[in-house]
Order: C-alpha cells, then sequence, then structure tokens
C-alpha cells in the first residue's frame, strides 16, 4: 500500500486483510465480486463516509467486517453469555491461516452488499452496526435468543431507521472524519476535501448557534479552512468563532 495512503490510514488500526497493496486488492475483488456488484463502487465513492474514501473496496469491506465482529460480540456479551462472547466469532477461522476472512464465508457477498448499502447513505460503519444490533435481534422457537445475522441487518426499515438517527445525531453532535487527510493542514484542493468542507459548513448551518461549532472545527478539529469559512459566514459568526477560541 502507499505509504502516503497508509499514513492517512492509521487511524482504522490493525485488521486482516488491512495491509494489502492495491493490486492484491483489485485481484481479490474480481476474484470474488461480481461484476455488477463492482459497478456501483466508484459511485459510492462519493457517498460514502468520508474516511472510507480512502479505502479500497475490499479494505473497506475488510473493515466493515472488523466492526460487525466487535458489535457481534456486544451483543452476545449483552444478551447471551456475557463471559463466553469474547471468544463467539460470527464466521468459521480459515485453518490455513487461522484468520476470518469474510470472503471464504458463506456471507461473504451479504456483508459486501451490506456495507455498499451503509455507503449509499453515508453513515460511519461504527454507527450504524451499533444502531442496528441494538434495534434488530433474532429469537428462534423455543425462545432462544440467536444474534443477528448480516442479512437481518439489510432490510429497509432497519437502513431507513438508521439513517434518521444518523441524521439527528449529525444535528446535535459533529461529526468529524478520522484521517488527517481531511484536515484543513493537509488541504490539497482534492474532490474528497471539498466534499468534506461542505459536509462541515451544513453540520455548522444546522446549528442554533452556529460560531460555537465553527470554532471548535477550526481551532479544535481543524477541519475547515478559515478561508472557506470567511466565504461562507458572515462576519457575526466568524468574529464570535475567533472570540469563543480565545
Amino acid at each position: 500500500m502507499n505509504l502516503l495512503k497508509t499514513q492517512y490510514l492509521e487511524w482504522a488500526g490493525n485488521f486482516f486483510g488491512g495491509g494489502l497493496d492495491f493490486e492484491h486488492y483489485e485481484i481479490l475483488m474480481i476474484q470474488y465480486v461480481p461484476k455488477k456488484d463492482r459497478k456501483i463502487e466508484t459511485q459510492l465513492m462519493t457517498t460514502k463516509w468520508f474516511d472510507y474514501r480512502l479505502m479500497h473496496p475490499m479494505m473497506a469491506t475488510y473493515y466493515f467486517y472488523k466492526l460487525y465482529k466487535v458489535a457481534y460480540q456486544n451483543f452476545f456479551r449483552k444478551a447471551i453469555d456475557h463471559e463466553a462472547a469474547e471468544f463467539v466469532r460470527p464466521i468459521k477461522v480459515n485453518p490455513k491461516t487461522h484468520q476470518e476472512d469474510f470472503l471464504l464465508s458463506r456471507e461473504a457477498m451479504t456483508f459486501w452488499r451490506l456495507r455498499q448499502a451503509v455507503d449509499a447513505l453515508g453513515m460511519r460503519y461504527d454507527f450504524f452496526l451499533n444502531y442496528a444490533f441494538e434495534h434488530c435481534f433474532r429469537v428462534l422457537a423455543g425462545g432462544k435468543v440467536m444474534a443477528p445475522r448480516p442479512a437481518h441487518l439489510k432490510s429497509e426499515d432497519m437502513l431507513a431507521n438508521a439513517y434518521i438517527a444518523w441524521e439527528a445525531i449529525c444535528d446535535s453532535t459533529l461529526q468529524i472524519a478520522c484521517s488527517p487527510y481531511f484536515t484543513a493542514s493537509h488541504y490539497v484542493h482534492s474532490s474528497m476535501q471539498q466534499d468534506y468542507e461542505d459536509f462541515i459548513v451544513k453540520q455548522i448551518q444546522r446549528r442554533r448557534v452556529p460560531y460555537y461549532s465553527l470554532s471548535a472545527c477550526l481551532y479544535l478539529y481543524d477541519a475547515i479552512r478559515i478561508e472557506k469559512a470567511l466565504f461562507v459566514f458572515d462576519e457575526f459568526v466568524i468574529q464570535n468563532a475567533i472570540e469563543h477560541a480565545i
């Protein structure tokens, strides 16, 4: 993987499938993902949460599975067996690699398409999965509780309700990208960075008292350039944002 891009992806941590180079990801995608599913990835690069736009779709799906496993174990811990939760795996371990590889599971394309559905709505994976597991559980005959599988999380109602909750949290709490690529300090006029700044502006404009959020985005999160702020916001908001930071 490109060293510069690796620097921008350190926030994701280490996970199986996370350190491959672009060519390897491309080979895996061509090998395992049908052409019709590959086609929409270009469009999803303009809608998915900003941090994931730096990832190859295959890397993003491995990361999605990592977070699915965390949510799965948390559900198991709360609803089924607290002590056994850390040993539970959503899919079988590959005997050759001793790792859980979602690509080799029967649900490989279900994971892939669920990740795509979340990308289409622009939600962070952790937010969606936490919401989905909190609002979805499966009870079998005899009253036995089972942790939901990815297919259970992909219903239209689940996605719609999760998106409503996502919009609500965007209204109440600033959503800031993790990657330093999206900071004002690393701004190089890329389309991804421009889209992110526009997203930040919209978040600030949704606030009843926007200068508090603008001050945080300028001086705490480095999430917007002063040039952009001066272009978008009036003098009153700018002045109060500066004074609030002093």
